[in-house]
């Protein structure tokens, strides 16, 4: 590994910048495979490792296809507010239907 002097980390630690951040949040989605008209309950982990209290807006969307380009099928925009230094799971509630052409 270079001098970290040099601001050039590995690829690994790169990655895991956003694991180390104080506030982040994760999808805890194992299918990733839906059947129209399924609904769908997903637990949504929030962390605050911050003294303060905050407020994250959080766009949860169901993509047809692979990648950032995909279709978006279903979109939810939901506004969370949690206390400091918590972990608080909330639960994402989606209907898998089809997108109106």
């Amino acid at each position: 590994m270079w001098p970290l002097r040099d601001g050039c980390p590995k690829p690994v630690l790169d990655a895991l910048t956003a694991a180390y951040a104080p506030v982040s949040l994760s999808l805890d989605v194992w299918d990733r495979n839906y059947l129209v008209g399924q609904q769908l309950s997903l637990p949504l982990h929030l962390f605050n490792g911050q003294n303060k209290a905050c407020c994250l807006n959080v766009a949860c969307r169901i993509r047809r296809g692979h990648g950032h380009q995909s279709d978006i099928v279903r979109e939810h925009t939901l506004e969370f507010s949690f206390d400091a230094f918590s972990h608080t799971i909330e639960t994402v509630f989606f209907s898998a239907t089809r997108r109106s052409r």
